[in-house]
């Protein structure tokens, strides 16, 4: 079997984990493919929404700035990196975060929504 047959269907098994909040299952294999690809920035990005899910923030931060060094446009990582920056109460990142991805004129309706969550969820954390 190749490395990429591999390294295919181990991240489709995280991603199904992952989608069933089977956070453990999903993060051993994230790392797996991690150990045979280093640079699988698939594999990076989930792991950094992974990390935010599960409150490791500081492992989430790294993932989504490597997300984001490989794709500049990815509006998710963007927008996960923003909830990590308001986590670490760093408002002014998590508000250029959301600059970055509000002026992408192809998002969809669930990406607008999250940006909106994360706007009003650092309104609630400025204000309290």
């Amino acid at each position: 079997m190749s490395k990429n047959m591999t390294v295919e269907k181990t991240f489709a098994s995280a991603i199904q984990n992952h989608q069933k909040n089977n956070f453990k299952a999903a993060e051993d294999l994230y790392n797996q493919i991690l150990e045979i690809d280093p640079n699988h920035i698939k594999t990076i990005f989930f792991l950094g929404t992974l990390s935010v899910q599960t409150k490791n923030f500081d492992r989430a931060k790294q993932m989504l700035q490597k997300t984001i060094q490989a794709q500049p446009n990815n509006v998710d990582a963007y927008n996960n990196l923003g909830v990590v920056f308001k986590e670490f109460e760093e408002f002014q990142k998590a508000k250029d975060c959301l600059n970055q991805v509000e002026t992408e004129k192809d998002l969809t309706v669930e990406q607008r929504n999250k940006i909106e969550i994360l706007k009003d969820r650092m309104k609630e954390k400025e204000d309290g």
